[in-house]
C-alpha cells in the first residue's frame, strides 16, 4: 500500500518488481528469527499475507505468490493437530496449506505409513498443520 516506502506510491505507481519484493521481504521477515520474536510457522505468514491482499499488498501479486510460493515443500516433517506426524508428499498450488502427507507416527508410535490428503479427504476438515516436527 506504499506506507512506509519513499515517496509513499501506492498501487501501480509501485514497479510490479517492487510489489513482488514487498511480498517476499514480510514473508521473509515473518518466517525468520527476530530478536525481539520468534519465527512464525510458514502457514501463519502465508495467512498474513493471504488477509493483506488487497490492503497491504498487490491482490493479484497476492494470489500468485500463494500460488508459488509453497509454506511447506515435499519432504518437510509436520506436526499435526491431531498428534499425527507426516511428511509433504504432494502439495496443491491452489490450496498451499493442505498438502498431502504421508503419515509415519501418531504421538510416539510409529505406525504403517498411510497417506492423508488435507485438501481432498473429508474427514480431515478439522486437522491444521500447527508446526515443524522432529523425527
Amino acid at each position: 500500500n506504499g506506507t512506509g516506502y519513499p515517496s509513499e506510491l501506492s498501487g501501480s505507481k509501485i514497479s510490479l518488481l517492487g510489489r513482488i519484493i514487498a511480498i517476499s521481504d514480510v514473508y521473509d521477515a515473518l518466517t525468520s528469527d527476530r530478536p525481539y520474536r520468534k519465527a512464525l510457522f510458514p502457514s501463519e505468514a502465508m495467512e498474513y499475507i493471504m488477509g493483506g491482499g488487497g490492503t497491504l499488498f498487490d491482490s493479484e501479486v497476492a494470489k500468485y505468490f500463494v500460488r508459488v510460493v509453497v509454506p511447506y515443500p515435499a519432504g518437510t516433517s509436520v506436526l499435526l493437530s491431531n498428534g499425527a506426524i507426516g511428511i509433504v508428499f504432494k502439495n496443491y498450488p491452489d490450496c498451499c496449506l493442505r498438502p498431502m502427507l504421508k503419515i509415519i507416527k501418531h504421538g510416539d508410535t510409529f505406525v504403517t505409513p498411510y497417506y492423508l490428503d488435507l485438501r481432498n479427504d473429508p474427514g480431515t476438515m478439522d486437522i491444521v498443520i500447527s508446526g515443524i516436527a522432529d523425527l
